[in-house]
């Protein structure tokens, strides 16, 4: 079959529409009992009355060339394949959901270790800079504190200590090029 063939075949073919007064008849008698078919094998009322619609639009889609006999078979298997493939989608998203919930999960579990690897080595950090600032001279060591502990200003600092401003700013530098020593030492 050619290609312009087969694209002509996939159009659809109002010939296949059924009218709607037999759209209607076929509703009435077969409805209820397609839909409490559908209710037993989903267990969900909304979802099976939405089914009873889609079937029934195919029906007036697609079932012009149905034989009025062959009517109600035709429409149950068109339901219970509706039905089956809302079950399979409603598989696919449960499966995805909970990929989607185990990936956060994880992510918050890689998180919470991130979290809790990043608090040991800032302890550590935090003791080695303790152990640090403990080899640095009580001169060193009071005006390191002063500074980065209560938060105070250098002049403050000169003015708590009654020294030279000049002299504060170079014990701190001399405290913190001793402090970076230290630490690189230590790693």
């Amino acid at each position: 079959m050619s290609r312009a063939a087969f694209e002509l075949n996939d159009e659809p073919n109002f010939s296949d529409r059924l009218d709607d007064a037999n759209a209607e008849r076929a509703f009435e008698a077969h409805a209820a009992e397609i839909e409490r078919f559908l209710l037993g094998l989903l267990k969900d009322p909304a979802l099976a009355a939405d089914i009873v619609q889609t079937t029934f639009v195919r029906l007036i889609e697609k079932g012009g060339d149905i034989t009025s006999k062959a009517r109600r078979a035709w429409l149950f298997k068109v339901a219970y394949n509706e039905a089956m493939l809302s079950i399979r989608r409603g598989k696919v998203a449960k499966r995805a959901n909970q990929k989607l919930a185990w990936h956060a999960r994880s992510r918050e579990n890689a998180q919470s270790l991130d979290e809790s690897i990043q608090g040991v080595i800032r302890a550590e950090d935090v003791e080695q800079i303790r152990l640090a600032l403990g080899e640095l001279s009580p001169e060193l060591q009071v005006i390191v504190q002063l500074r980065i502990y209560e938060g105070l200003k250098f002049a403050e600092i000169a003015q708590r200590l009654e020294v030279p401003l000049g002299t504060v700013l170079t014990r701190m530098r001399n405290s913190l090029a001793k402090l970076r020593m230290k630490l690189n030492e230590l790693k």
